[in-house]
């Protein structure tokens, strides 16, 4: 490990030599004398004790001291293991050790602060590292910059993450092994977080410790009080329920309620394999008054950037995900001599980096084959009835529904818009588009997109006949007013219970 710390030991240096002379290991700064209690006291007498083997008791300095009582001075004993800023001066030279002792507690923070906020926003990682950067390198922590203080907040994160996943292991019902195993590492934590020695700090988060343990568990007091209480019923709602990532007993946890809704068949046979078996069926809806058939204006052309003569195809999907935009591509790449005014608009919002780099790529695809002024990106599109009424053509031929809503609102819009849709034959899709009211591929078909595409813009009066049974597809069984009714239905039969 280098031996790079923000020590003032430089300081010696000024005594010895002088200020004219310039001290070869100052990397950048200046000493500053005024912490003496570093470079007089700690860092000299860390140098005193590696030349005494770092006893835990001494009566060569000064008046005879015992260093296990001292947050700053490093002593190797029983207490070492819990001391984890004194383990370099176990194995390492004592420059090297200073400064593992002077960053350790910064990379505690720097972890402990991550793990905490990626248990809070699961699979965030971003969120998590740019949380961990802001809080270890926050000014507060920078201005008071010592080892005890910067690993008690980084000892208290770990501790509260390290809560968590206990207390989450003990509602999952997870082995003993596993349940004792972060028992110890609390245990040794806390040890750890005691002997540091400096309750100035300890106490501030020690408080915050509390106050936040005792929040998690009245939350879970009050948890277990409304599922035993009779009077009171609770509904539960999944979007897409993934038997990956939960097991039988994970699942009735996390779906205990009197009723689970399901949106889809497809959802309520993942459940049912999951052990759920209080399900209750209920189809998503949309405002059939506002996504309806409307005519063109020249005002929603000009901001999607269209005139009224272009022939215009819209993806209201993802470029990264899903795994319809290369099939997708490649069909309008095909498709743009045979209909020179085809427009191509991707209504996809940038949420990730390998959007930007789908996006990137595609754009240079379109480039090289002379398409380039036939696509828009819109972005974030604020009114999607305007976007699905300048379409003639709504594309959703999706490989999977990857993390998303299993009923994709923006395929029922356009169908309620009867605007034609071009849609994959997944299960997800399948329960409500057939070759009546949609024209369907095969995930990844881009001969058929293309030749879909190819048949709404020779053959208009076969794609509005098939779009009108769209509509009526989403009247009978996705109105906004029906899931209401659907609800009003469940809940009182619950109360009635």
């Amino acid at each position: 490990m280098m031996s790079i710390s923000g020590s003032s030991v430089g300081f010696y240096h000024q005594i010895l030599h002088g200020n004219g002379k310039s001290d070869p290991s100052l990397i950048y700064g200046s000493p500053n004398p005024i912490r003496t209690d570093e470079w007089g006291i700690w860092t000299a007498l860390s140098v005193a004790q590696s030349v005494n083997n770092y006893p835990a008791e001494s009566d060569k300095v000064g008046v005879s001291t015992n260093f296990q009582l001292h947050f700053e001075i490093p002593s190797l004993d029983w207490a070492t293991f819990f001391r984890i800023q004194d383990w370099g001066f176990a194995f390492m030279p004592i420059e090297n050790a200073i400064a593992y002792k002077w960053w350790v507690g910064f990379f505690v923070l720097l972890l402990g602060s991550y793990f905490f906020t990626l248990f809070l926003y699961p699979r965030k990682v971003f969120i998590a590292v740019l949380a961990s950067l802001v809080i270890s390198a926050s000014p507060f922590v920078f201005w008071w910059f010592q080892m005890p203080v910067v690993l008690s907040m980084g000892l208290g994160f770990l501790l509260l993450f390290t809560f968590e996943k206990l207390l989450r292991h003990i509602k999952d019902r997870s082995s003993a092994r596993v349940q004792v195993a972060y028992s110890l590492l609390i245990a040794y934590l806390m040890i750890s977080f005691f002997l540091l020695l400096y309750p100035p700090f300890q106490i501030s988060v020690a408080v915050v410790l509390l106050f936040y343990l005792l929040g998690r568990l009245g939350q879970e007091i009050y948890q277990k009080s409304l599922s035993k209480n009779k009077k009171i019923k609770t509904i539960k709602t999944v979007a897409n329920p993934n038997p990956h990532s939960l097991d039988k007993a994970r699942a009735k946890q996390v779906l205990s309620a009197d009723a689970v809704i399901a949106y889809s068949d497809y959802s309520e046979h993942k459940l049912e394999k999951l052990g759920i078996d209080n399900i209750k069926r209920i189809n998503p809806g949309i405002d059939t008054r506002l996504y309806k058939k409307n005519k063109r204006t020249q005002s929603d052309l000009k901001k999607l950037r269209l005139s009224i003569n272009d022939f215009v195809v819209v993806y209201p999907g993802e470029y990264a995900n899903l795994g319809a935009t290369d099939s997708i591509v490649s069909a309008i790449i095909g498709l743009a001599k045979e209909i020179p005014r085809i427009k191509m608009v991707f209504a996809c919002r940038i949420k990730t980096k390998n959007d930007v780099i789908k996006k990137t790529a595609i754009d240079k695809l379109f480039l090289s084959n002379g398409i380039s002024r036939n696509i828009v990106h819109t972005g974030t599109v604020e009114n999607m009835q305007a976007l699905y009424t300048c379409a003639d053509v709504v594309l959703f031929p999706i490989n999977e529904i990857n993390r998303k809503f299993v009923v994709p609102l923006v395929v029922l819009e356009a169908m309620a818009c009867e605007t034609p849709i071009v849609a994959s034959n997944i299960p997800e899709l399948a329960e409500f588009t057939n070759k009546s009211n949609a024209y369907i591929c095969r995930p990844g078909d881009a001969t058929k997109i293309k030749s879909h595409i190819l048949d709404i813009y020779t053959n208009p009066t076969k794609a509005k006949m098939i779009a009108k049974n769209a509509r009526k597809a989403v009247l009978k069984s996705y109105s906004l007013d029906r899931m209401v009714n659907d609800h009003e239905i469940l809940y009182t039969t619950l109360l009635n219970d």
